[in-house]
């Protein structure tokens, strides 16, 4: 029950204000993407590009927003990025052994997009 009000949580904040140019890209600068804390639980993000952050800086990909806003929030958790740029359902079947050989809190799955885009 707490980790689905977290993933709601999650979702609520992604949703929340846009950014404003200026304001939000100097603190991104001035704040990690990644939690440096290794003790806290980890919110892990397994994905594409979409969740890679394709062209983006890693404070601008959307598991480095999440982060953020989890830490303005006072939310501590530990956000990982396993975004892989052109990844597929059977490339994150064949990392998700590797990737939950840490303890994993909550697992944010994105995949399918370039399945769908090859006709598999």
């Amino acid at each position: 029950m707490r980790y689905a009000l977290l993933l709601s949580l999650v979702g609520a904040l992604a949703c929340g204000e846009r950014a404003e140019p200026g304001r939000d890209s100097e603190r991104a600068a001035a704040e990690p993407a990644v939690s440096a804390a290794t003790d806290l639980p980890v919110v892990l993000f397994l994905g594409t590009s979409l969740t890679a952050g394709l062209g983006l800086s890693e404070s601008e990909a959307y598991p480095g927003l999440i982060q953020q806003k989890m830490d303005s929030a006072g939310l501590r958790f530990r956000v990982i990025n396993a975004g892989e740029s052109g990844g597929t359902s059977a490339g994150g079947l064949r990392r998700i052994d590797w990737l939950l050989q840490q303890p994993v809190s909550v697992l944010v799955l994105e995949l399918g997009a370039n399945d769908a885009l090859r006709g598999q």
